[in-house]
């Protein structure tokens, strides 16, 4: 089970520069950049059955720019 539906928006910091961000689920499981370094990011909704909450799990993009890459 995926659990209930994940809130509007999810807070969360960027890896690159641990500055703190709300994204909203328009850019949830979507590649975007950080408003502060510009660091290409993933970020990975998940849900977490033990606490019951979503959250985001943001990762670094290191590769070459492929697709599209949305601006908070």
């Amino acid at each position: 089970a995926l659990g209930p539906p994940p809130p509007t928006a999810l807070a969360c910091a960027c890896p690159a520069c641990s500055a703190r961000m709300k994204v909203s689920q328009a850019l949830f499981d979507r590649r975007a950049k950080c408003p502060k370094c510009g660091a290409r990011i993933l970020l990975t909704v998940i849900y977490d059955p033990t606490v019951k909450k979503h959250s985001i799990q943001p990762l670094r993009i290191t590769d070459a720019p492929t697709g599209d890459t949305r601006h908070f």
